[in-house]
């Protein structure tokens, strides 16, 4: 039995081609043209003016902190729903996150980090402190769950008021657009992607930060490349990081992204065969996107509306079906090495977590492969 996996990359002879002709070239490492090309690629894409590819969205994000001169003991906010590595990119920097709850997209919540920033805080001489714990709150993390935009338009006028800065998570949200024309990771200070192998588009491993602001740019590029000022004498001006994309990965990244219209079109087809499909189930629904954006449909969320039905014992049936499924991320606040820092009123994120799965959403998915998952459900609804 064949199984149908939540999120395979869309491979053809597309990238085959770009890696031959890398390999041909033998400039396979981080030397090559095929890295800034596929900056450049990225940059026409999400209209941004700089943009530095490396190894991972992890990477990506570190480098983030790192420009914004995060030092430690600098408080970080961050969303208590998301992928490990926006908690652990802060501690990498030695910074403390503090977590705030999630929305109905599964995003931060725009009201509860706003009474935060409004109730739990003061401004001190350009700076803002937390008041329970004394320390500056330096950053705001904004993550854009699944692909999903995250609302932050109010979020952003009171972070300038507090002198923070905001750095968009947007790992999971390439291709998706704030109001058809704002590409997430654009809208903060500071955004970055991933381009891990079951992502939109993959370069195997691969991330990047992508920003308007020149002397970030800059110094994430200097960061990225071991802070080295000068190659042939090998002198470096800091604490560097060898975090540079090789031209193999970017040769993938150059195949994928030429595809990344179709990509974004199955995507969307496949949201809506799901929207369509379950409209008359009374366990199970979609979780919508929001209102005035364009979503990238990376995965798609089923939402699980009858309470006796426990999602891990509903993974394990569907796996015995050949349907891959997967909860969404763990709370970060229930991590074991996070459990000891400041949360601020996070309930909604531990609900959501018993009540939602992910569910196959490949773009190369066929409608019989579709059928089949909605058939498995069926038989639990």
């Amino acid at each position: 039995m064949k199984k149908i996996s939540l999120s395979d990359p869309f491979l053809n002879k597309v990238e085959k081609n770009f890696l031959v002709n890398c390999y041909n070239s033998t400039f396979i490492s981080s030397v090559g043209k095929n890295v800034e090309k596929f900056e450049n690629e990225i940059k026409k894409y999400v209209k941004s003016k700089f943009c530095n590819a490396c190894i991972n969205g992890t990477a990506a994000l570190h480098i983030c902190l790192r420009v914004l001169n995060i030092k430690k003991d600098d408080e970080i906010i961050v969303p208590s729903l998301s992928f490990i590595a926006t908690a652990n990119a802060v501690l990498y920097n030695n910074a403390i996150p503090v977590f705030m709850d999630s929305d109905k997209f599964l995003n931060i919540s725009e009201q509860k980090t706003i009474n935060f920033l409004e109730t739990q805080t003061i401004v001190k001489n350009k700076t803002c402190f937390n008041r329970k714990t004394k320390r500056p709150i330096k950053a705001l993390i904004v993550a854009h769950m699944y692909g999903r935009p995250s609302e932050i338009k109010n979020l952003i006028k009171v972070c300038k008021k507090k002198n923070i800065k905001i750095i968009e998570d947007a790992a999971e949200s390439f291709g998706s657009f704030y109001n058809k024309k704002i590409h997430t990771g654009l809208k903060g200070d500071i955004g970055c992607f991933s381009f891990n192998g079951n992502k939109i588009i993959t370069s195997g491993g691969g991330g990047a930060i992508v920003t308007n602001n020149k002397n970030y740019y800059l110094r994430a590029k200097n960061l990225i490349n071991q802070s080295k000022i000068k190659n042939i004498d090998y002198i470096h001006n800091e604490l560097g990081y060898n975090y540079r994309l090789s031209n193999l990965h970017a040769s993938i990244g150059l195949g994928q992204i030429s595809k990344l219209n179709k990509i974004l079109r199955n995507k969307k087809k496949i949201f809506n065969f799901y929207r369509q499909a379950l409209r008359k189930f009374r366990s199970f629904t979609i979780l919508e996107n929001p209102k005035n954006c364009i979503c990238n449909n990376w995965i798609i969320l089923l939402k699980i509306l009858n309470k006796k039905i426990n999602y891990k014992a509903l993974i394990k049936k569907l796996s015995k079906h050949g349907v891959e499924t997967r909860p969404i991320w763990y709370p970060l606040t229930n991590q074991k090495h996070l459990k000891r820092y400041q949360k601020y009123k996070v309930n909604r994120a531990i609900i959501d977590h018993k009540s939602t799965l992910c569910v196959p959403s490949s773009a190369g998915l066929k409608k019989k492969e579709l059928q089949k998952v909605i058939r498995c459900l069926k038989k639990y609804d």
